[in-house]
């Protein structure tokens, strides 16, 4: 029974109401209209050939402004099973008046505040998901089990009787205006759909003879078509006979309606934003919907749910024949040996020496260690090789500390070392410690970087290729240029080219800063950075003062000895990670942006180049890191910035074509 038709079928409020004498207060004036209602399914809804049995209880009548509401409840049994629940039901009996006059759905700021999504049970889509839309023909493919010219090659001949979306006089959904697999204001996915409406449709024609509505129960049911289409192109795809969408035992969702679809209406619109997926163990689904009729928001959904009966992770990932994953070159374990452990662990023998006699330069260690495994390595071991190359991963899991201090969409600096930290392993690959007799560390000068894609909670792995372009030795100097592309199943993620350097403790002494920049020039900033929630938070923020002038903005932050980051980059070498400097520079742009145009979310701008210099470092004994930006452009919702870090006095690092833009979540 969908799902409905099994609430729908609780309509013997209406009945009761009357045999309680509402008629006699309305005499004919006004009509019934459901309002709010708490729904929770306990088991699963009857099937063909069983009956359910309601228990309802109208629990009071009042009057508000010369309308006449009540309260209800019902119980539905099939058997002595306990098949569903509604709690807090609420309906009135309004005037044609009232009617037109009703505002619609009004969300709270609380309703209307971003917050992260969940996964479960390792939840990634079994097939590539991107921003589409999807056309009538599209739908009519899915209502007959057509998978593959709904939704592409990916989908032929995965199943024999495919499990259909509804048709017939259950056909709710005529078109998805959007599919997007990180929208919605939790950013782990939301969908939008369309239908027509007709004077003659059915649901009009018998609900009421005398008072044509579309049902609210029904309203609930086209958000549910709509969720089922998000969830096929996810790939949660079956076999009619074994397949069993239904609630999910023990969600309630809650309905609130403040409007009407009327023979009048021309369409309505369902957007669905899903607020949790995974496997627990069975595929499920937990989202919100708000439906619109001509544009006016009528009903608000929360915690709608839909769990696929006996589908588990293992059955999907069966039907879609995900292969197991060849073992890595190098794994976790061995790239955790050579950023904080013996270096020899994961480059063998020829490393031993570096285990307890002398010291090399290490990768970042957690928490600041952006490298989960190396798949392969083409090129010679303990070589220094134009042209070698690697792929690695980095995992990106949901719990990570990052994705509460910003947002959850993936800090720039954190990009950046998923970028970096493969090009330090492939120097290390390459044997480049092994090149000079004295203890080398291992900087980054400079780099090139366009983000193509924004990183969101939920998005899983990336994968970064490396090249080794060009190699220089002088002396106990070695100089390394990379290049690097970060990319996921959708294609190219943030993509650049960097230059690395090997130095003795000495030369780094010596560096003198950036070539053409003047010292700082004393002034003293104290106007405290400002709390807001688009800006990043906790151990992630790296500016603790700024201030501003019309075409320059002004940064600092006290450099404390005891700071994370010192004992995770690096091991035995602690210096602030260039990627933090790089990620207080786009704190200030992001705040001065948000003085300018305030809004909620900032990010670096998709598609624009920015490149970095790094001539100099900041050690446990400096005192301050002071940040200067010039505005070098504005147009529409973005900013583009030229900047400098300066350590104490010195100007060290330049961040250049540095663009802050508005995105909607």
């Amino acid at each position: 029974m969908p799902t409905s038709i099994a609430v729908e079928s609780g309509q013997a409020d209406l009945m009761l109401s009357a045999y309680l004498g509402a008629d006699f207060v309305t005499r004919g004036q006004a009509v019934y209209r459901l309002l709010d209602a708490r729904v929770a399914f306990h088991s699963r809804p009857p099937k063909v050939g069983e009956t359910i049995r309601y228990e309802i209880e109208i629990k009071k009548f009042f009057e508000q402004g010369g309308t006449l509401f009540f309260n209800f409840a019902f119980e539905g049994y099939v058997g002595d099973r306990h098949v569903m629940s509604m709690v807090d039901g609420c309906a009135g009996f309004f005037t044609e008046n009232a009617l037109d006059e009703g505002r619609g759905i009004k969300r709270s700021q609380l309703q209307l505040k971003a917050y992260p999504g969940k996964t479960t049970g390792d939840f990634k889509p079994l097939v590539p998901m991107f921003e589409q839309s999807f056309t009538d023909a599209d739908i009519n493919a899915l209502q007959v089990g057509e998978y593959a010219r709904a939704f592409g090659p990916d989908f032929n001949n995965k199943v024999q009787n495919p499990k259909k979306l509804p048709s017939g006089d259950m056909k709710l959904v005529h078109r998805i205006r959007e599919l997007d697999p990180r929208g919605g204001r939790f950013g782990i996915g939301s969908i939008t759909g369309e239908a027509d409406i007709h004077p003659d449709d059915w649901f009009l024609t018998c609900h009421f003879i005398d008072d044509q509505v579309m049902p609210g129960t029904l309203m609930f049911e086209c958000c549910l078509h709509t969720l089922r289409v998000f969830l096929m192109r996810a790939g949660w795809i079956g076999e009619a006979d074994s397949q069993s969408l239904v609630p999910k035992p023990g969600v309630w969702s809650g309905l609130k309606c403040r409007g009407q679809v009327l023979p009048t209406t021309k369409k309505v619109t369902y957007e669905i934003e899903i607020k949790e997926i995974g496997y627990g163990p069975d595929a499920y689904v937990i989202c919100d919907a708000l439906m619109y009729a001509d544009g006016k928001p009528i009903v608000d959904i929360t915690d709608m749910s839909l769990t696929i009966v006996d589908h588990t992770k293992h059955t999907f990932d069966s039907l879609w024949g995900r292969p197991a994953e060849p073992e890595p070159a190098f794994t976790y374990n061995d790239i955790l040996a050579f950023s904080n452990g013996n270096p020899s662990d994961c480059f063998g023998e020829v490393y031993k020496v570096f285990d307890k006699q002398r010291k090399i330069a290490r990768l970042p260690r957690p928490p600041f260690q952006f490298l989960d495994s190396v798949e392969w390595v083409d090129g010679p071991y303990m070589a220094q090789n134009v042209g070698t190359r690697l792929v690695a991963h980095y995992e990106n899991p949901e719990d990570a500390w990052y994705w509460a201090l910003n947002q959850n969409r993936l800090p720039f600096s954190v990009l950046v070392e998923i970028a970096l930290q493969p090009c330090g392993f492939m120097a290390a690959y390459m044997g480049s410690a092994l090149c000079s007799e004295r203890d080398l560390k291992f900087r980054n000068l400079s780099g090139e970087g366009t983000q193509l894609q924004d990183i969101r909670r939920g998005d899983g792995r990336l994968s970064i290729e490396v090249s080794s372009t060009k190699i220089a030795k002088s002396g106990d100097m070695i100089i390394q240029d990379y290049s690097f592309r970060v990319f996921n199943q959708r294609g190219d993620v943030y993509k650049g080219t960097t230059s690395f350097g090997f130095f003795t403790e000495e030369a780094l002494a010596q560096q003198a800063g950036l070539r053409g920049e003047k010292p700082w020039e004393g002034r003293a900033v104290t106007r405290p950075y400002p709390q807001s929630e688009a800006l990043p938070q906790g151990r992630l923020r790296m500016v603790d003062s700024w201030d501003y002038e019309p075409s320059q903005i002004f940064g600092a932050k006290k450099v404390n000895p005891e700071e994370w980051f010192f004992e995770a980059h690096f091991f035995e070498d602690p210096v602030m990670p260039g990627s933090l400097g790089l990620e207080s520079l786009t704190q200030i742009a992001s705040a001065e942006a948000d003085r300018r145009l305030p809004h909620k979310n900032w990010r670096v701008a998709l598609n624009t180049t920015h490149n970095w210099v790094y001539r100099g470092q900041v050690r446990k004994h400096n005192k301050e890191v002071r940040l200067k930006l010039d505005v070098s452009g504005q147009r529409d919702n973005e900013l583009t910035f030229d900047s400098v870090l300066y350590c104490d006095d010195l100007p060290i690092y330049k961040l250049d074509k540095l663009t802050i833009e508005v995105v909607d979540s």
